[in-house]
């Protein structure tokens, strides 16, 4: 039998949080926002693989491509925002993403961007 890349339990908690799209993770986690499911899933996964050593022999699975779901618009930012954006990885190079927040000069939030990058740097995050 050939090993599939979710044979071990690290590579399928990376794979469902890559490939579940975020009205399953709504349904499955009402109470939390998709991008902090999928954060949770990659942490129980390098937690799970520091824990075993990190030395399988299947290789890590690869960084698959999610589509964002567009999101309602609550109106228009009109010519001036405030735009807070940052990103990171664990460990460098490591699973890395990066997220933006645009809000008017009210405070009031209209437009949020997340993107789980795969591995990467500190630097391209």
């Amino acid at each position: 039998m050939t090993p599939s890349k979710t044979d071990h339990p690290v590579d399928l908690l990376r794979t469902l949080a890559r490939a579940l799209r975020d009205d399953a993770l709504r349904s499955a986690v009402p109470d939390v926002e998709p991008f902090e499911v999928r954060a949770r899933l990659l942490e129980a996964a390098d937690l799970l693989d520091a824990r075993a050593g990190a030395r399988r022999s299947s290789p890590r699975a690869k960084p698959v491509e999610v589509e964002a779901e567009p999101r309602e618009e609550t109106g228009t930012l009109g010519e001036n925002a405030i735009a807070y954006a940052d990103g990171a990885s664990k460990g460098n190079p490591g699973e890395a993403g990066a997220g933006a927040l645009l809000l008017d000069f009210a405070g009031n939030g209209r437009v949020e961007l997340r993107e789980y990058l795969g591995r990467a740097t500190n630097n391209v995050a």
